[in-house]
């Protein structure tokens, strides 16, 4: 019988070397392989690398920018002052407008003070944290940070929703004149609003992020949220 037909009860040895396991996730690794592909573990360092994330902040603010709602107001207040002292001039009722003025600065206030802002961070570790802040009369509300981690997906889409205050302020508005009326039903009641929103329960809607009248944006928001936050699409 030939020599290499004789078996000796040994272990046969692979060409190149015995097969290893990754010492972090017991992956079987060729002999040659330095760092394992399924956990990154450099065989040689001993170490498993640290991915760097860029670091992002991002800021949204739901209608109009906040300079532009208080120039709004400051003008409106001017023509009010204006139209006031012009009234007393005339008629000469100066309690009637005094009292009137803080009815009027209370309401505008509310119309253009009003609003929610979103705001989104990242830091170099992959940390996401997203928050969303109202603010009543230009008056900044407790913060509320957002537990991205408890929802399943983010969805856009479009919905007109006018509640009972929506149509008490057009009300309010049109006791003031048919002019301010008409504003508030073109720009806030009539229009469609689009929206982007976090998911839960196989995509019913649990929180709104951003409302607006502008699709593009919307769109941009989602995608920016599933990209930051590793939360996927619906």
């Amino acid at each position: 019988m030939p020599s290499w037909a004789t078996d000796d009860g040994q272990a046969y040895a692979l060409e190149g070397g015995a097969m290893r396991r990754c010492p972090n996730c017991s992956n079987d690794l060729e002999p040659y392989v330095k760092i394992c592909e399924r956990c990154t573990f450099n065989l040689e360092t001993g170490q498993v690398p640290v991915k760097v994330y860029k670091e992002v902040k991002y800021h949204w603010e739901a209608g109009w920018p906040r300079q532009r709602r208080w120039l709004t107001f400051l003008i409106a207040q001017g023509i009010f002052i204006f139209l006031s002292v012009v009234g007393v001039i005339v008629n000469g009722e100066f309690f009637v407008y005094l009292g009137s003025w803080p009815v009027f600065t209370g309401m505008v206030s509310f119309l253009l003070g009003t609003f929610d802002v979103v705001d989104l961070a990242r830091d170099t570790r992959g940390k996401a944290t997203l928050t969303k802040t109202w603010y009543v009369c230009f008056f900044r509300r407790p913060t509320q940070r957002i537990r991205v981690n408890e929802y399943e997906a983010v969805k856009t889409g479009m919905a007109r929703e006018v509640d009972f205050w929506d149509w008490f302020l057009a009300a309010m508005l049109f006791g003031w004149g048919c002019v301010p009326g008409i504003l508030w039903w073109m720009f806030v009641i009539h229009p469609d609003n689009f929206y982007a929103a976090l998911c839960k329960d196989h995509g019913s809607t649990e929180l709104l992020l951003y409302r607006g009248l502008s699709q593009e944006r919307v769109e941009e928001i989602a995608k920016t949220v599933r990209d930051v936050c590793q939360l996927p699409a619906l």
